[in-house]
């Protein structure tokens, strides 16, 4: 059956409508409700948390804007942020929003800078996170149960979380020599984060100045075991490095200073194919490749 003009005209009308309708009915409940979310924000991710500026964004997908992200780091470890973005951008599902209730069920952080710190007594900064009331990527189960309000109620609901191209500085004063190493072009996926299944995990980033991205992990992520913390969460991935120099892996962490002997002569990058399993302090390699130029060869 063919449809006439008159007919597709009022479906194009009516589709905008609609639209119009959601987007309004967004804004007004957004404004209602925009304290409420900076509220929740902070219960999730701490006290220690600002941004300059907190709006409201339809362009880049129905949700909220926090610009110049940050987290404050413990003054024991450093005066700058431990955590932070041009921009926090989270979105909302949309089918909760037609019931009227604000849930916040993805996260990306565009450009992102994250500082890992571990202090003379052998002590990193980000275990400060472990300590915080709430998880900033909790299980859905409990963070839907977290907050009791009776109408349009704030939650996060955290499936989907993204970095876009950040880097993370690693910095280690537990030895004599402090060891540095800064990991740029950092883009994580985490998609799928749900309390009883595995969630799809894709990390590119560049540990080289003159290539691209030259490592690469991809797997999955739990079920996410309750009660512990997230060093204790089960993991199964495939990594891939491409070009690993050996000077840079023993300058930036300590545990390798020993372990690859000097007369080996290794002279130039490494190739790297592993997989993991196991937790994520501890885990298993089940396969290993590696191919280096040795000898000076």
């Amino acid at each position: 059956m063919r449809l006439s003009k008159k007919s597709i005209s009022l479906a194009a009308g009516t589709l905008i409508i609609a639209v119009l309708a959601l987007v309004y009915s967004f804004n007004l409940l957004a404004a209602i409700r925009r304290d409420l979310v900076y509220d929740e924000l902070q219960s999730v991710a701490g006290k220690d948390v600002a941004f300059d500026a907190f709006e409201v964004t339809l362009l880049s997908g129905l949700g909220f804007s926090a610009r110049n992200f940050r987290i404050a780091d413990n003054p024991v470890f450093a005066a700058t942020p431990l955590l932070r973005a041009k921009e926090l951008r989270m979105g909302v599902s949309l089918l909760s929003l037609m019931l009227g209730r604000i849930v916040i069920n993805k996260l990306t952080f565009i450009e992102p800078e994250l500082q890992i710190i571990t202090n003379e007594e052998g002590v990193m900064n980000i275990s400060s996170l472990e300590d915080r009331r709430k998880e900033l990527v909790d299980i859905p189960e409990a963070r839907s149960s977290a907050s009791k309000r009776e109408h349009s109620s704030v939650n996060f609901v955290v499936t989907n979380f993204r970095l876009k191209n950040g880097r993370i500085d690693f910095i280690d004063r537990s030895v004599r020599a402090p060891a540095e190493m800064q990991i740029k072009r950092v883009d994580v996926n985490l998609q799928g984060i749900n309390p009883n299944g595995r969630a799809k995990m894709t990390l590119a980033a560049s540990l080289s100045e003159s290539l691209g991205q030259d490592v690469r992990v991809a797997g999955y992520l739990g079920p996410f075991a309750r009660g512990k913390g997230w060093k204790e969460q089960p993991v199964e991935v495939n990594v891939e490095f491409d070009s690993l120099f050996v000077p840079l892996l023993t300058r930036a962490v300590p545990f390798f200073r020993d372990k690859i002997p000097p007369e080996l002569d290794i002279a130039g990058p490494l190739s790297v194919r592993a997989k993991l399993a196991g937790v994520l302090a501890r885990p298993q390699i089940l396969d290993f490749n590696v191919k280096a130029p040795i000898l000076g060869s």
